[in-house]
Parts: structure tokens; sequence; C-alpha cells
């Protein structure tokens, strides 16, 4: 009775209007027909949808309509979907010959709906089914443009879907785009966005100010290369390779405001921005670890200073027992135990536990390999584990070979870097699942990513990113 009440709204009221009118008509035109109606079933129980009487009639039945004396019979159309001529049957209005043609809604192959006639049974002979037959088309032809509008509507209502899924995935972009500026404005790592290709600075963290000693408006003013001591062309070619993802570590010297250089590492990944492919520099101030490097392989005697006062983990092992010799302050502080507990441990405590799971074979000490600046994980005193840059570099003390392996906590790195791959998947996730065809495309048109939509446009398969990445579409 509910669905009736909706097809009675005043949104399909006119719709209504034109199908009792066809109605009426079907049983003008064919004498023979004394009622025709349509009928719907609701809970086991039949309703007059809409019927051929005028509605002073004493026979007219208003829609919803309950139509007491139903049988079951009445209701096999919706079962079978088969058409149906009932024998005669006696109700309220007298004897009648009834025939049943159900309303097939052809998307779900499902009955809605039962288009009845019902003829005097005086009448009814051979000719009058196949006239019933005919003239039912009128009728079919008018449920055809009912079922035409309600799904006009059903169309409506996806596009607004789609239009209001357009929207959130754009507040999304806008809501992503707003957590990485914040994450990159307020992170104590220094940060830089440099445009690739002429390397100049777009963007600068208050850390990298602090860093490099320049105003926020001069910094970004400049270009990479006037803080890079290296030469433009090999600047030029380094940040191509990073673009490319070809390299993304790299160890530069770097020139402060007050004329001071620093070694620095770079960790430096391409991002979208705006449309525009940026590189994505995190920088660590690694001076006090080349230089400790570097003295420890020309002086014994100032290791001891070295280690007690650089905030760079250092550990000595012997290579032949794999067990820990020394460690200085800043490592004990990492590993989280004091010297004591630390010295005659197993290397492969803290540094290499794959090598203890392994069965305690050092590549180190086997095949006499040096690490550079490789991110590796350390494990502490009490099980927990932190990120670490290490390098192991072979020296000698006393005569004897040793392993020298010095480390930084890179958590802070991590955390950006992590908040970066984040941003950058949800990127590429909202992108590929819109039902539209959009696109990121740098400055000079090379595609960067885009939906599924798009790349059909294009004629791409959006898996095989190697075919279109970089490809200009102008």
């Amino acid at each position: 009775n509910e669905a009736v009440k909706k097809f009675m709204s005043e949104e399909l009221n006119s719709n209504y209007q034109k199908i009792k009118l066809g109605l009426i008509k079907e049983a003008q035109v064919n004498s023979n027909i004394r009622f025709a109606y349509i009928y719907l079933l609701r809970n086991n129980k039949v309703y007059f949808l809409a019927d051929s009487e005028p509605t002073t009639s004493a026979d007219y039945s208003p829609p919803g309509q309950e139509y007491t004396e139903a049988n079951e019979t009445d209701k096999q159309p919706f079962k079978d979907g088969k058409d149906l001529i009932q024998e005669e049957v006696a109700d309220r209005w007298g004897k009648w010959i009834s025939v049943s043609i159900p309303i097939i809604d052809k998307s779900t192959n499902k009955v809605i709906a039962v288009f009845g006639m019902d003829f005097a049974s005086n009448s009814w002979n051979k000719t009058i089914r196949f006239e019933v037959i005919q003239s039912s088309i009128l009728v079919l032809l008018l449920m055809l443009v009912l079922l035409f509008l309600v799904r006009f509507r059903t169309k409506n209502r996806i596009l607004n879907n789609e239009i209001q899924e357009r929207n959130n995935t754009l507040v999304k972009l806008s809501e992503s785009e707003l957590k990485f500026h914040t994450m990159f404005s307020t992170h104590s790592a220094v940060m830089l966005l440099i445009e690739p290709v002429m390397g100049k600075i777009m963007e600068a963290n208050q850390a990298a100010v602090n860093f490099y000693g320049y105003p926020l408006t001069q910094l970004l003013e400049m270009n990479i290369s006037d803080i890079n001591v290296q030469s433009q062309d090999k600047t030029y070619k380094n940040l191509a390779e990073a673009t490319k993802f070809k390299t993304n570590l790299f160890i530069f010297h770097h020139k402060l405001s007050n004329g001071e250089t620093r070694f620095v590492e770079v960790h430096s990944s391409p991002i979208e921005e705006k449309g525009q492919t940026l590189l994505f520099s995190v920088i660590h101030d690694i001076s006090e670890r080349i230089e400790m490097e570097t003295m420890l392989q020309e002086s014994a005697a100032f290791q001891s200073s070295l280690l007690e006062n650089i905030s760079v983990g250092i550990v000595i092992i012997n290579p032949i027992t794999n067990t820990i010799e020394s460690v200085n302050p800043y490592a004990s502080v990492l590993i989280g135990d004091s010297n004591a507990n630390i010295v005659g441990q197993s290397c492969h405590r803290y540094m290499c536990p794959e090598s203890e799971e392994s069965g305690g074979s050092c590549p180190f000490c086997t095949n006499n390999e040096e690490l550079n600046n490789s991110a590796r994980i350390l494990v502490r005193a009490d099980n927990t584990t932190i990120p670490i840059l290490k390098t192991v570099k072979w020296i000698t003390i006393g005569g004897e070979k040793k392993l020298l392996e010095s480390f930084v906590d890179i958590s802070a790195q991590k955390e950006a870097e992590d908040a970066l791959l984040k941003s950058s998947k949800k990127w590429e996730a909202i992108i590929s699942a819109s039902p539209d065809g959009i696109g990121m495309i740098s400055l000079d048109g090379r595609l960067q990513l885009m939906s599924e939509k798009l790349a059909v446009m294009y004629g791409y398969v959006l898996e095989q990113k190697e075919d279109y990445i970089d490809k200009t579409i102008y």
C-alpha cells in the first residue's frame, strides 16, 4: 500500500493520470471489455493501482484499494511471469472471463504489476482473445513510458551521487594537502620542496630557515645550486636521478649563510604538488659523523674523545668473536643499556639480528665488506626497534683490525617519509577510484597519475604505469 501511495504522490500524479486515461481508452476501443485495471501484489495481498472506471462511477476502485476477493489465480502471473486467461469467476461485479498480463521490468526481469481485463462471460470467444492481445500493446507501451520515467529518475539520482562523490574527492584532496603542509611546516627535520628542472627552491620549513640561516623570503628566491657547493651540471644530474627514482639518497656539501659548509645527507623523492612535480627533500646534517669517521682513520688517540662526545652511535667490534669491545655514550643511549652491559655482547644482538637468525654468519667479517649509509634496524635492550642509518668500516687499532659501526637515529626522517608515502598513496587511490577522467601532469605536460577512465580514453592500462608515466598528452 505504501508503494501505491508513493505512486500517487504529487511527483508521479501526472503519470497516474496518463495510465488511467489509457485504461479508459482501452475499454472504449474494445466494447467487449467491461473493466481494465492494473494491480500490485504486496505482502501476498492484491491492491488496485488504476482502473478504467471514472472516479464518479460506483464501480470505481481508487488506487490502493485492496481486492479482497482475489484468489491464488490472480497472483499466479507474479510467480511465473506468464499471461493468464482465467476460467469464469464470479465476484461482486458479476461473472467474468479475466485476462491477466504481467508487466515485467526488463532491467531486473521481475514482474512489477499485472494488467487485467474483465469480459462478460457471455461475450467471450476466440476472437475476443485475439483482440485482447492486440489491444494490450497500447497499455504495455504506457507501462514502458512509466518505466522509462522511473529509470530516468534513477539515473538522475546516480548522477547526483557521482557529483557528490567527486566533491568529496576534492575535499579529501584538499584535506590531504593541508595535512602534508602542516607536517612539512612544523617538522623538526630540515625539509625543502625543489623544482626538479631548474632547481628553484619552492618551499622551505622553519627547520630549514634555522639550519641555513637565511630568511624564508630570501631562501624562496634561491636556487639549490646556491646552497650546494658542487657544480651546477652535477646538481642538475642529481635532480634528474631523484625525479626518475634512480637515486634518492645523496651526500652533499651545503653552504650556510655565514659561509660555513656542512656535510648533509639528502633523501629526495618526487611528489605531485598542485599538478606540478616537485622533489621533497629531507636533509640531515652529518658533518659530525663525516668528521668523526675521518679522524678515527687518522688518529687512534683522538678516538676516545670522539666516542665520548659525538652525537652518533659508535660501536667497535672484534671481527673474530663478533663481540662488542667498545661503545660510546650515544650508542648506549640508543641501545638503552649501560656500557658495562653492552660490552661483551654479540653484535648480532643489537645491530644485525638477521645474522643471528641465520646462524651467526657476518658478511662484514667473512667477506671483509664495508657498508655506507644503509638504512637498518637497531634492536634495543628492551627488544624494541628503531630505524637507523648505519656505516660499517674496517679500521686498525693497536695493529689489530676491527669493525667500526657508526649509526644515527632516523626515526624523524622515517616519520616524514611515511607521511609522504601515505599522502601520495591517498592521492593515487583517490584519483584511481574516480569515475571521471582525472589525471595529474607536470607543467611540461607529462603524465604522472591517472584514473582508470582517463587511462581508457588514452588507450593505456592503468596498472602498466611504465607505459604512460612521463608521457606527454599535448
